[in-house]
């Protein structure tokens, strides 16, 4: 793409293209029009390791709409599992996962 460190938080604009080299050898899908800046979060989560059926804490930034993606309407949050060996992956069933606010403080979650 050539993007340098200069190019953190400015916004651009992309097509996305998805290319189906196992089916059919096609452009299969395509979004036209993504605008972003390139590291301009506007929302970042920071978690550490929480115990399985133990609360943790979720703090979330919110760095306004102003020089960041101000679409963004939220967090994405991907979790993995680890199993009595250490071996980390994708859990077998559902894992749910309650996330209450607490605006006292203005950012910031409880996970758990």
């Amino acid at each position: 793409m050539g993007l340098t460190t200069a190019d953190f938080g400015l916004p651009m604009t992309a097509s996305v293209l998805v290319f189906d080299l196992y089916f059919t050898g096609n452009i299969t899908d395509s979004i036209d029009g993504v605008r972003f800046s390139p590291l301009g979060e506007r929302y970042v989560g920071i978690i550490g390791t929480i115990d399985p059926h133990s609360d943790g804490a979720l703090s979330v930034y919110d760095f306004g709409p102003v020089g960041t993606n101000p679409s963004e309407s939220g967090l994405l949050l991907i979790t993995t599992s680890e199993d009595a060996t250490g071996i980390s992956g994708a859990a077998r069933e559902a894992i749910p996962i309650r996330i209450r606010s607490d605006r006292s403080h203005g950012h910031g979650g409880h996970a758990n």
